[in-house]
């Protein structure tokens, strides 16, 4: 569904990332996880368009979209809940999840818009009072919201547990994993490294703008390389206690 090859990208100077590749296919949840500074933001603003390859490409479907406008990508079937959130404070909820509906063809953003109501009844109690008066953890639902409102096939996230606190962040995830059983792809940048290998099916770990591991994520969990910079503890016992590829940084 998605597919990212040789992707280089930055700021105008040296490229943050460096020949990335990875996959995301129907029906998965992808993690890519790594420290600060590794480059993960830098991937997903260039995959959702926020950024132009320096080169390589993105591919959504088989076609390529990397350069492309980001009202055109998501019209095309892919949405962007950026880090921190970036509610559009002033607004109240509902006028914040309207925007997310901008450029939606099909005429039915009303409908689901009552959807996300029924999904997060919080929201629905608080659609007219203005969204930067939110708690974080119902800010973040408001940004999930936002970007479901275009009808993506493809979920990013960028840092969704990023100040939350823990009971918020498992609520979070388990939204995550009901919207992955109805059908919309996940890729998920997350430092919580325990928490978003433990959602996945498969991970990447990227570090100085390269994909440094990849492989299974339960397999990533239980290799010592992640445990030792990622988990802070002993890898739990598994029959499979490496990853499926390793590559040179």
């Amino acid at each position: 569904m998605l597919e990212i090859q040789s992707l280089s990208a930055g700021y105008g100077g040296p490229p943050v990332l460096n020949k990335v590749s990875l996959s995301l296919h129907p029906g998965e949840i992808v993690a890519v996880v790594g420290s600060n500074g590794a480059g993960k933001t830098t991937l997903l603003n260039t995959v959702a368009g926020l950024l132009r390859p320096v080169s390589g490409h993105v591919l959504l479907d088989g076609r390529v979209i990397g350069g492309w406008a980001t009202e055109r990508i998501v019209r095309a079937g892919l949405s962007l809940v950026p880090e921190g959130r970036q509610v559009i404070a002033p607004l109240s909820v509902e006028e914040n999840l309207l925007v997310g509906a901008y450029g939606r063809r099909d005429g039915r953003h009303a409908e689901t818009l009552e959807a996300i109501y029924a999904r997060f009844p919080r929201l629905k109690e608080r659609r007219r009072q203005m969204s930067g008066l939110l708690s974080g953890g119902e800010q973040q639902m408001l940004a999930i919201g936002r970007a479901l409102m275009a009808g993506p096939r493809v979920l990013l996230l960028d840092e969704p547990s990023m100040g939350l606190a823990p009971l918020v962040v498992s609520e979070i995830f388990a939204l995550l994993s009901n919207l992955n059983r109805q059908g919309i792809a996940v890729l998920l940048v997350e430092q919580n490294a325990r928490k978003a290998l433990a959602l996945a099916s498969r991970g990447y770990v990227l570090e100085g703008g390269r994909i440094v591991l990849e492989g299974r994520a339960a397999d990533l969990a239980a290799s010592p390389a992640v445990v030792a910079a990622y988990l802070g503890a002993e890898p739990p016992a598994a029959p499979h206690a490496q990853p499926d590829t390793e590559r040179a940084a």
